[in-house]
């Protein structure tokens, strides 16, 4: 699947799908929306450049400002994210790179190929926010494990670590 998308667009899935689990909570800065991805922070911000002028996200500005989405999640879909970052042309390049490639002068894989982008572009068009951010919650815990606990010695170890005095 890394073939399909830019760098660009996988990092704006993750995003727009992690602003749609943290909508109840208040606009989220650019700032945090990195950390909590492990992304790039300089990165990410061009991202939203693009997906702000795509009418997917929008900033609200002030001291409790951020990015919220400029929609709701129901009425976004992955076509949407894809075109906002990508353009809409991005899935019509040769796969096999040479420039000119269609219907009409096509390369052995193209037949192949465009069979599979018709698959990938209906998937786009039918899923949207809502229905691939239900529980990647879990997948954004992976990212960011809780600090573990110092174990605190049992009393029993620390009995047998102490030396023993003679009577």
């Amino acid at each position: 699947m890394s073939a399909l998308f830019s760098k660009s667009c996988k990092y704006g899935f993750q995003a727009v799908l992690y602003l749609a689990t943290q909508e109840s909570v208040r606009p989220l800065r650019l700032k945090d929306i990195a950390s909590a991805l492990h992304l790039p922070y300089d990165f990410l911000s061009k991202i939203f450049q693009k997906l702000s002028r795509g009418g997917i996200v929008r900033s609200q500005k002030g001291q409790h400002g951020g990015f919220v989405l400029a929609r709701s999640a129901e009425t976004i879909t992955l076509n949407d994210i894809v075109v906002a970052i990508d353009g809409v042309d991005s899935h019509n390049q040769c796969v096999l790179g040479f420039p000119g490639c269609s219907d009409l002068q096509s390369c052995s894989a193209h037949s192949y190929w465009k069979a599979i982008l018709q698959i990938v572009a209906q998937m786009l068009n039918e899923k949207n926010v809502a229905d691939l951010s239900r529980g990647i919650e879990a997948k954004i815990a992976l990212l960011n494990p809780a600090p573990r606990k110092r174990a605190k010695p049992d009393t029993l170890s620390v009995m047998k670590r102490q030396p023993q005095t003679q009577q």
